[in-house]
């Protein structure tokens, strides 16, 4: 079951976050001037690093590919691995890495699904 719920911090709109094994994925509105940090402090998430960016327009074999190793990459440190998609695919992806203290914190969590 799918749920999309849109949630708005002033001009951010984030469409969902997905928590999966892999990590966290935050799907967010085409806005490309909004700094991924202030996405971020809205959501309560503190960022340990910048880990990588998938470039715009990648073909989605390539997007997987490179998620995947940015994935096992924070895993193996420890930390959260978290994923910013925008909905479009023309926009760049960025894949950032949470503090690992923060990957527990049920309080930075925003639903996704209805129960």
């Amino acid at each position: 079951m799918e749920c999309l719920i849109t949630y708005k911090f002033e001009e951010i709109e984030i469409l969902s976050t997905i928590r999966l094994g892999i990590g966290r994925i935050i799907v967010v509105g085409d806005r490309p001037n909004v700094p991924s940090s202030k996405i971020f402090k809205n959501l309560g998430i503190e960022i340990e690093e910048k880990a990588s960016k998938i470039k715009p327009g990648s073909k989605i074999g390539e997007i997987v590919h490179g998620v995947l190793d940015m994935i096992s990459s924070a895993r193996e440190k420890g930390n959260e691995p978290i994923i910013l998609l925008p909905h479009d695919r023309r926009i760049s992806i960025g894949m950032y890495i949470a503090r690992g203290e923060n990957k527990n914190r049920r309080s930075a969590d925003i639903p996704v699904c209805c129960p």
